[in-house]
């Protein structure tokens, strides 16, 4: 199984994410818990919808340099690479798409600023693995969206962040459904996570994670899905067969964790 930075977006790919609002739609529920942290961050390492707007600008006339020359700027002004990630690097996202549809820039230009967030992503994974409290032992994810589906940087996220938390991760981006049942036939994974796009896939998903539970060597993995259909529906994740579900990467991170904890007290 392919290693994420393996995988960029394709036009086709990225194309059909932006005709269906993909994109905007898993940006906006990376969002639904930025800009009001538990921590007591103070104001100055908030990101507004004002620098989301800038940095979008910047990725559609300015070299790739640049931007990394404000993304470091940004993190010396006191943003966590955390709260760049989620909020920034998300909402650009959705700019993008948003712009797009509105014929604002065009797709050569979304296909190369997706392109400069992923490579963001990959340059500042070490960075953000410093904000995040390591793993406890040797736990395995599996993120993938569901096989055909158009979007990538919901996967690519999340994998980021499992990474930076020393999780070993196996990435099913690009990957077919019968690939992605070989993988977790063969290696014993803690943590399953399926990304998803909107309300048309659950369908999908419900019956992706059937043939998961019922091919992985790990009778106890967890499954845990994420994307706009489960914001809305507390209890959706559970009527089609997922154990856990999250709003954004951090909160994936977290669940994921304990119920990796919590699996190990109960076999002791």
């Amino acid at each position: 199984m392919r290693e994420i930075w393996e995988t960029t977006p394709g036009s086709s790919k990225v194309k059909d994410a932006l005709r269906s609002k993909v994109i905007p739609g898993l940006s906006r529920s990376g969002q639904s818990q930025v800009g009001c942290r538990s921590d007591g961050q103070a104001a100055t390492s908030a990101i507004s919808q004002h620098h989301i707007e800038a940095f979008t600008n910047m990725l559609l006339v300015e070299p790739e340099a640049a931007l990394m020359t404000r993304f470091d700027a940004l993190r010396k002004e006191g943003k966590s690479v955390d709260i760049l990630f989620s909020r920034l690097l998300v909402g650009c996202a959705q700019q993008l798409g948003d712009m797009w549809a509105d014929d604002l820039c065009s797709f050569g230009d979304v296909t190369l600023g997706l392109s400069v967030l992923h490579r963001i992503l990959h340059r500042y994974g070490d960075a953000l693995g410093r904000e995040l409290p390591g793993a406890v032992g040797d736990p395995s994810v599996l993120v993938t969206p569901i096989p055909g589906e158009t979007h990538i940087f919901a996967a690519s996220l999340l994998a980021t962040y499992f990474r930076a938390a020393q999780w070993r991760v196996y990435s099913g981006i690009d990957e077919s459904t019968n690939t992605l049942l070989d993988t977790i036939t063969e290696y014993h994974l803690d943590v399953l996570i399926i990304t998803v796009s909107c309300e048309a896939k659950v369908a999908s998903a419900e019956k992706l994670i059937r043939q998961m539970k019922a091919h992985s060597c790990n009778q106890s993995v967890q499954v845990m899905v994420g994307g706009p259909p489960f914001l809305f529906d507390a209890y959706l994740h559970e009527s089609i067969g997922a154990d856990l579900t999250a709003p954004n990467a951090l909160a994936a991170l977290s669940l994921a964790k304990k119920s990796v904890v919590s699996e190990a007290l109960s076999v002791l």
